[in-house]
This record gives structure tokens, C-alpha cells and sequence, in this order.
């Protein structure tokens, strides 16, 4: 591991090594950005988000109402900013850096709920993430029910019939979404957000992209076995048979009864003997 790499890691680590509610999602977002891209002006991101709050204020007349708080962001937001939904290039793996959602104003949907939420945050309202199968939401509750806004459809509202059709479109099949309803915290929304990335790097045969992406799933879900299993496999696919080690046995260890762990049961036995390990562990 690069200098660069180990010293963000580490500021990755401390800040997500809080409680949940404490965690600053921005800048945990923007760490992201610097492992992967670099040097980043963290500070002028974050003052960017609390200028476009500090627009939808001067837009509302009551900032303890909800909808006007939504009705003030969409106006800032998708109406004079231009910000949308990526539906030209979904999987652009761009759409899940914060900084580049807002340098290019489109992302993927957790992102744009990310910074839809933090600039609501920042005018004294904050609405239930949501993490539906295929799809990110908030949630925004009313007296009377509940509402969703989509700010991947320019914060479009939908009630919770129309997300199990949005959901049901996008996977192709029924289901119940019951215990998906229910808000998600700061660092399963990260882990989201990496997954995302190293689905990305995995379709584009990044291996070492995949891998870094993997790692820091681990540091906010460390009992994710599948995840774990994806390390495993990168870092016996990279020749880094040490590290795979370790990560097959945890992987044996967490992974649920009834999994075939034969695969994986092999490539560590392979290991130990000092011979090439067979590819597709967990799959």
C-alpha cells in the first residue's frame, strides 16, 4: 500500500470509528475521492454544499416544514442548478464520487440522495434514507403519510406503492420490501456507496481498484462474509496469497451454514501448500 494510500485509509478509518450519527458522510464521501483520485479540495466541496443550502434558505419561508424545504432544494437543486440522474451512463463509476456528482451535476441515485440530504440537513431538516433494492430514496413523513422523493428523478415524489413498482421494474420481479423501508444508517450508506464501486471496478477488470474499494466495505461492515469473499478472491487473483490467507479463514469463519465453501476451502488448502490456488472463491 502506497504512502497516499495508507495515510487516507487511515483518515477513512478515524472518521467512520464514531458513533453512526456522528459521522460526517461529506467528508467520509470526499475521503473516498482522495484515496482514489488524489489530492482533493476537500474544504471548497464542502463549502459549495453550504452555499447551495445556504440559497434554498433564502428560497423558503418556514425551514421546520419539510415539503418546503424539498420544494426550496428542487428549485436550487435540479431547477436552476441542473443536477439530475445519470440515465445516459449509469455505471459510470464517476456517478459514485461525490465530487465529481457535484463538478458534472448528475450521479447515481445514493449519491444525489447524499448531497440532497446534507444540504436539507443544513437548513434544519433531515429525511429518512432509504435503501430499496435497485434504488435509493428519502423518506419524508407527513402528518397524514409518507412520502418518498427520488432526487435521481429531479425529486420527484412517490408513495410507497409506486417505490415496490419502481423496484419491481428495475429487478424485474415482485418482492416484499417491507424491512427495506426502514431507514438505513451513515455507514451502510457507505458501504452502499463502495459496493457500487467495486462492482464497477470488478466489471472493468480493475482488480486493484476492486480491492481498495473491497477493504473499505470492511472497515465500516467488517462481518460482510460476502464481501470478505470478494477480498479473497482479489487478493488471490493479485498473487497476494499472505493477505488471501487471512481473509479465507475469515471467510470460512463468517460465512452462513448451508454456503458451499468448497471453493474457497480448496484455494486456502492450495495456499498452504504452496501451490497456485484455484480462481472463483465464493462463487
Amino acid at each position: 500500500m502506497t504512502n497516499h494510500r495508507q495515510e487516507t485509509r487511515q483518515e477513512f478509518t478515524a472518521a467512520v470509528s464514531v458513533a453512526d450519527t456522528d459521522i460526517d458522510l461529506v467528508a467520509a464521501c470526499l475521503q473516498i475521492a482522495v484515496e482514489d483520485y488524489g489530492a482533493l479540495d476537500v474544504d471548497a466541496y464542502v463549502a459549495r454544499i453550504d452555499s447551495l443550502a445556504a440559497r434554498v434558505s433564502d428560497r423558503i419561508a418556514e425551514a421546520d416544514e419539510p415539503f418546503e424545504v424539498l420544494h426550496g432544494i428542487n428549485m436550487v437543486l435540479f431547477d436552476e442548478e441542473g443536477f439530475g440522474g445519470n440515465r445516459v451512463d449509469y455505471y459510470d463509476y464517476r456517478n459514485s464520487y461525490l465530487c465529481d456528482v457535484m463538478d458534472r451535476r448528475t450521479g447515481n441515485p445514493i449519491l444525489l440522495c447524499i448531497l440532497y440530504n446534507e444540504i436539507a440537513g443544513r437548513v434544519g431538516v433531515r429525511f429518512d434514507p432509504i435503501g430499496l433494492r435497485g434504488h435509493f430514496l428519502l423518506r419524508v413523513t407527513s402528518s397524514d403519510d409518507s412520502l418518498f422523493i427520488d432526487p435521481f428523478d429531479r425529486g420527484g415524489l412517490l408513495t410507497k406503492s409506486e417505490c415496490e413498482r419502481l423496484v419491481a421494474r428495475i429487478t424485474g420481479r415482485e418482492m416484499s420490501l417491507k424491512r427495506e423501508f426502514e431507514p438505513v444508517g451513515k455507514k451502510s450508506i457507505l458501504a452502499r456507496v463502495l459496493n457500487n464501486l467495486k462492482l464497477m471496478y470488478l466489471k472493468d477488470q480493475e482488480s486493484e481498484k476492486a480491492l481498495a474499494a473491497a477493504e473499505r466495505i470492511e472497515i465500516v461492515s467488517p462481518n460482510a462474509w460476502e464481501n470478505i469473499g470478494d477480498i479473497a478472491r482479489l487478493q488471490t487473483n493479485l498473487g497476494n496469497y499472505s493477505a488471501a490467507t487471512e481473509s479465507l479463514t475469515r471467510y470460512l469463519e463468517l460465512a452462513p451454514v448451508g454456503r458451499d465453501t468448497s471453493s474457497a476451502q480448496a484455494a486456502l488448502a492450495a495456499i498452504k501448500e504452496g501451490i497456485p490456488p484455484p480462481s472463483g472463491i465464493g462463487e
